[in-house]
């Protein structure tokens, strides 16, 4: 009969133990390890894993995402006001280069004003650039994509 020695815990708990003692635990360790075998085939397994993976992306990742589009839709509006406003500033940065253009005294004041409204000008229409390649390319084809995922994920 061979002795083996197990560890638990700390060093005190060291105690010679017999071999088919030793086995008898493991086997039992190793079977509590392993879940029970279910009477379903493999194919049956996977599909039904597949369709967990479907479901964690509908109850978790589709919702994200939409708030996701909804906050860039929201930011686009909020843009969209900047670029009203902007323009408005712009039309008052023009008057007043009109007007200070006029006087004399006031000549260098005026081509000044007329200078910061041309670069606030091509700001502006920087922005609006970007905003319709942000609508186009980003929110509209996320939009897209998310409404054939949750057409494609509900069929399923």
């Amino acid at each position: 009969m061979f002795l083996l020695f197990s560890f638990r815990g700390s060093v005190s708990t060291l105690k010679p133990r017999t071999l088919n003692n030793s086995r008898r635990e493991y086997k039992r360790t190793f079977l509590q390890l392993i879940p029970e075998r279910s009477k379903m085939s493999r194919t049956e397994e996977v599909n039904k894993m597949t369709e967990n993976v479907y479901k964690g992306i509908l109850d978790h990742f589709n919702p994200s995402l939409k708030n996701f589009v909804t906050m860039g839709k929201h930011y686009e509006k909020a843009l969209t006001g900047v670029t009203v406003a902007a323009k408005g500033y712009f039309d008052a940065l023009v008057k007043l280069g009109e007007l200070a253009s006029d006087s004399q005294g006031s000549k260098e004041l005026g081509d000044t004003l007329f200078q910061m409204a041309e670069v606030h000008r091509q700001i502006q229409v920087q922005l609006e650039d970007v905003l319709k390649l942000f609508h186009s390319e980003l929110l509209a084809q996320l939009e897209q994509k998310l409404e054939l995922d949750i057409k494609y994920l509900t069929v399923c």
